[in-house]
């Protein structure tokens, strides 16, 4: 269980999860060369209440079955927000479950599903559903949007020590008001 962390500029990964089974809660992840957030091998990692920005791939759920829930967090300034898929051509066969999450304003893409294994999304690779990207495929029928973010993220905001200035200060959405999230 990691909490109220930062986690700020390194050569390769900020946090690699290799067939752990992590909570990621209310951290601030920045500046990594390579994955803010690597998922690998298999078992699950949950990620809620935290900002991945300025890395590689914000949150990535890479080779093996890597089980991947992303909830109330902004990644943003990546070259890539979520990624399913891996710079490895070893098979990728797990998931990426996103929720009332912003994958915004990122270099090449918000969002990416690619096996390198056999050069191809994996259908439901990326669950995304009351989040806000602009990425159209994901916008259309899932209750995402792909508005601007504007006010405070009230529902999704964190409130731990590390995030209150930065996450709760700053001018996010609420995507928990878009239409038909719970």
């Amino acid at each position: 269980h990691i909490v109220d962390t930062v986690f700020a500029m390194g050569e390769d990964d900020g946090i690699d999860q290799n067939n752990a089974n992590v909570l990621v809660e209310r951290c601030w992840i920045e500046g990594f060369r390579h994955e803010g957030i690597a998922a690998s091998n298999g078992r699950r990692i949950e990620i809620r209440d935290s900002v991945v920005r300025g890395c590689e791939q914000g949150i990535e759920a890479g080779y093996g079955r890597p089980e991947v829930h992303v909830e109330h967090c902004t990644v943003t300034g990546n070259v890539t927000g979520l990624r399913f898929g891996d710079s490895y051509d070893w098979g990728a066969d797990g998931q990426m479950n996103v929720r009332y999450t912003i994958s915004q304003g990122n270099i090449a893409q918000d969002v990416r599903n690619y096996r390198r294994s056999t050069m191809t999304p994996k259908p439901g690779g990326i669950l995304m559903d009351c989040s806000l990207t602009d990425n159209p495929d994901l916008v259309e029928g899932m209750a995402n949007s792909a508005a601007e973010p504007e006010g405070r993220w009230r529902d999704g905001c964190a409130s731990g020590p590390v995030l209150e200035a930065a996450q709760c200060g700053a001018t996010v959405a609420g995507a928990r008001d878009l239409p038909g999230c719970p």
